[in-house]
Order: structure tokens, then C-alpha cells, then sequence
């Protein structure tokens, strides 16, 4: 298992436990057992508990939308840690022939991203653009924080960088890359091998905090590819 560099910045921003908490102790003294053992122990617990916070996260959403629902700008943005719902909607199949097209939500009332849905075609390859180093995403803190500025659209995928709706922050490593982008790439595979993916990404918030903790991907194609996953927002540098 890979080293997730267990601070207590970003297992506060992961599980919302204080330099106090119990959890924190219990990391803090596997990790300076120094022992393979103990850092693959300390991560699993830091991955339990991101695992939670996604978990109460996806629960809470229910107003995104679907192919032919009212789109991502209904989206309200609640405080995911207290709420429960119906969980997400899920995503109609498209069929070969369903035009292209991309929903961006509006930023919350904190100015955060609430998360993008696309139709995607071949025609969509291609056509992203990079992030704008002009945007600075909520809780941004450059590159000496492992920082990235996060396209929930792939660029890859025809995702713009210029947009404030589609960029937050996420951990370059591990989350950015490889995790997110390893799932990204499944989907351009599909879309080159001649399906049409209807695909949503939706950042998961705990509470007030600007950096999501996670981001939950959707994507079902006309040929019959299927995704369903919640990356952690977790950084891979100690």
C-alpha cells in the first residue's frame, strides 16, 4: 500500500478529527513504529475514514440530475455530515446517438463547484482546455501543498479549464494522478472505442471545508460501459 501521507491537516480535512482525536493518536503511533506494517495500517484507517465521510456524502445528494432531469443548477450544497437522502440519482444509458452536451453547476453560497454532467461523443475528445493558472479553486494552496487544480470534466475528456464551476482543489498525488485520472481514461477508452458515455462528477463536502474530500464519478455509456466510484481527496505526499 502506498505511503498517503497521514498529516493531521488532511485527516482533519478527511474525517473531520481534531489534533486531539483518538484516531489521530493511534496513526501518529503506528507511523513512527517506522514499519511497513504499521504505515499499511495507518493508511487503512485513514482510508476507513475517508471511506465514511464519501459514504454520508453520497447519501446527502439527491437534486442532480439525470439526462432528461432539470440539471446540476438546482443543486444545493448542505452541510453532507449531518444530512441522509435517497442517495444519487442514477444516470440514464444514452444511445449512440444522443448528442453531446455539458451541465455545470452553479457554485455554492461558499463559492465551491457542485459538480458537472456530460454527454460525451468523440467529437468531445479533444477539446478541453488546462486549468487557468488564473483560478485559484476553494482552499487552493499552490504546488508546495500538493495542490492541483482539479477538472471534475477531464480536460481530456473536453472539459474546460477556464470555467470556476469545473476546477477544484484536489491532491495532485495521489488523487489527481493517478487515481482520478486512471478512472478518466476508462471513460475516453469507451468513448474511442464508439460508445457515447453520459457521465457525471460531483465534489463531496464535509461541512464548511473548501477542499472536497472526495469526488464521486458516474458514468454509464451506449455499449454498456459503467463506472461508479468515489475517489478520496487524500494526499501521497508524507
Amino acid at each position: 500500500m502506498p505511503d498517503l501521507g497521514l498529516t493531521a491537516s488532511a485527516l482533519e480535512r478527511i474525517q473531520g478529527t481534531g489534533p486531539g482525536g483518538r484516531r489521530q493518536e493511534v496513526i501518529d503511533d503506528l507511523a513512527a513504529k517506522g514499519t511497513d506494517l504499521a504505515i499499511e495500517m495507518a493508511a487503512s484507517i485513514a482510508i476507513r475514514g475517508a471511506g465514511r465521510a464519501i459514504g454520508k456524502a453520497t447519501t446527502a445528494a439527491r437534486a442532480l440530475n439525470r439526462a432528461d432531469g432539470p440539471g446540476l443548477g438546482t443543486l444545493a450544497v448542505k452541510d453532507r455530515t449531518t444530512n441522509t437522502g435517497a442517495g444519487y440519482p442514477d444516470l440514464a444509458r444514452p444511445t449512440a446517438l444522443t448528442p453531446a452536451n455539458t451541465i455545470l453547476g452553479d457554485l455554492d453560497n461558499l463559492g465551491r463547484p457542485t459538480g458537472v454532467s456530460a454527454i460525451i461523443n468523440r467529437g468531445s475528445l479533444g477539446t478541453g482546455t488546462p486549468a487557468n493558472p488564473a483560478i485559484s479553486p476553494p482552499g487552493f494552496g499552490g504546488q508546495g501543498a500538493n495542490h492541483a487544480r482539479g477538472h471534475l470534466l477531464a480536460r481530456m475528456l473536453g472539459g474546460a479549464g477556464d470555467d470556476a464551476r469545473n476546477l477544484v482543489t484536489l491532491f495532485q498525488r495521489n488523487a489527481n494522478h493517478p487515481n482520478m485520472s486512471s478512472f478518466e481514461r476508462q471513460v475516453q477508452h469507451a468513448v474511442r472505442s464508439g460508445e457515447t458515455v453520459n457521465f457525471r462528477a460531483v465534489p463531496i463536502y464535509t461541512g464548511s471545508n473548501m477542499m472536497p474530500v472526495g469526488v464521486t464519478l458516474t458514468a454509464r455509456g451506449s455499449g454498456g460501459f459503467y463506472l461508479d466510484i468515489s475517489i478520496p481527496n487524500i494526499s501521497g505526499v508524507p
